[in-house]
């Protein structure tokens, strides 16, 4: 991985796409994520983003620079030399095109509402090394392939080049690869090969729907806690598992979260998890929702954890302190489908106590509604807004894997 390379010192990560008045969730979640992992890595990460993410990064223990929308190129010069940064990352952050026009998928121009962060990129591109993370060619980095994007489609290509550009379907996602690589775990084969694999063994089974798990270690050695790099092991279970319709509330208990802060990584140690699942089988209840000293919640057992309130969406954002599940990823993308309010920020015990409704999400179980906590009633006060997400997923995940619907609200 290219940034393990780099001299530990501060790194300029840069975020935030201007919709319609706010930074869309797309960026500064994975941002947030990666700039936590390089810290613990030895780096000084330092977000430089607009106005528009102040609710994103407040209050993250992370140091945020925010650029005026008018800024102009002697600010970048003053960060720069400022802040004498070993590296520059973008993650889904506009840049401008050809014409020196930020603008959006439709072409609309949204030059008014960004603030010149690519200026940093044109800046540093052949002096400091640069990584871009884009998703549809109007990203910081799509300099790289402009003359294909012109090509491919109707918009008119971000012209910003970077040292190392990374295209994801989900620039999230394609954060949360990088986090991922500087774990430096080798996947064995291609994520296409991977997916094959998978479809190939579920194929070899004719028990109906399967619950398909895998993980992957970092390989075969002496037990060291120094390794020398190698292909990982790859294990993959299957078991019956049909997908849960979400249309039975479940109960649940809570728990101080007492895990390292590693939250955001797939990791071997599931002990605290065990131990979490334990005590809410005892209590007869189905999951157990942590939450950390001061009350901040954060995930449950083995799913996330999200509140309704005032027809808004609430889930804590990805930073270390949860797994960013993929069921979470489609929920606040359905969010914005269907047109409901969603905030990935951190939210508390006294909210989750009074949430019109309290929703659990798992790859099995899409969407399910908490009629029960520590023994007391809570939600049921939005059943609309649940039903709308709930029969929205379970179709989505039932059109998606071909499996047989049990219930889909029409």
């Amino acid at each position: 991985m290219e940034i393990l390379s780099w001299e530990r010192g501060r790194v300029i990560l840069t975020t935030g796409f201007y919709v319609a008045g706010f930074a869309e969730t797309d960026g500064p979640a994975g941002t947030l994520v990666l700039a936590k992992a390089m810290e613990k890595l030895g780096f000084t990460p330092v977000i430089v983003t607009d106005d528009y993410c102040r609710e994103a990064f407040d209050n993250q223990g992370i140091e945020v620079i925010y650029l005026s929308l008018n800024a102009d190129h002697e600010e970048a010069d003053t960060i720069l030399e400022e802040q004498k940064p070993v590296g520059l990352i973008s993650i889904e952050r506009c840049g401008r095109n050809k014409n020196g026009v930020y603008a959006n998928m439709r072409g609309v121009d949204i030059s008014d509402n960004t603030a010149p962060c690519d200026e940093l990129f044109i800046k540093a591109y052949g002096k400091i090394p640069t990584i871009g993370v884009g998703d549809g060619g109007n990203e910081i980095g799509m300099g790289n392939v402009r003359d294909i994007l012109s090509e491919k489609l109707e918009l008119t290509p971000c012209e910003i080049k970077t040292d190392i550009l990374v295209i994801a379907s989900v620039s999230n996602w394609g954060a949360y690869g990088i986090t991922a690589a500087l774990m430096d775990i080798e996947i064995p084969m291609s994520k296409q090969e991977l997916k094959d694999l998978l479809q190939d063994l579920v194929k070899k089974l004719d028990t109906g729907d399967q619950f398909v798990y895998w993980q992957c270690t970092r390989g075969t050695a002496i037990r060291n806690h120094a390794y020398e790099k190698a292909p990982g092991n790859l294990w993959v279970m299957l078991k019956p598992g049909p997908i849960s319709d979400g249309l039975t509330p479940i109960k649940c208990v809570t728990e101080e979260d007492k895990r390292f802060l590693y939250c955001n990584c797939k990791t071997l140690n599931l002990l605290p998890s065990v131990l979490y699942a334990q005590k809410a089988h005892k209590a007869g209840a189905d999951e157990t929702i942590l939450y950390r000293h001061g009350g901040r919640v954060t995930e449950c057992a083995h799913s996330n954890c999200h509140i309704i309130k005032d027809g808004k969406v609430y889930t804590a954002p990805t930073d270390d302190m949860i797994l960013p599940g993929i069921a979470r990823a489609h929920l606040v993308r359905m969010c914005k489908k269907l047109g409901i309010g969603v905030s990935e920020t951190p939210y508390y015990m006294d909210d989750l106590w009074n949430a019109d409704e309290i929703l659990v999400t798992s790859s099995s179980n899409v969407c399910l509604r908490v009629s029960e906590l520590d023994g007391k009633p809570v939600g049921g006060k939005d059943p609309e807004n649940f039903e709308r997400l709930r029969s929205a997923l379970y179709k989505e995940i039932c059109d998606a894997t071909e499996a047989d619907p049990i219930a889909v609200a029409v």
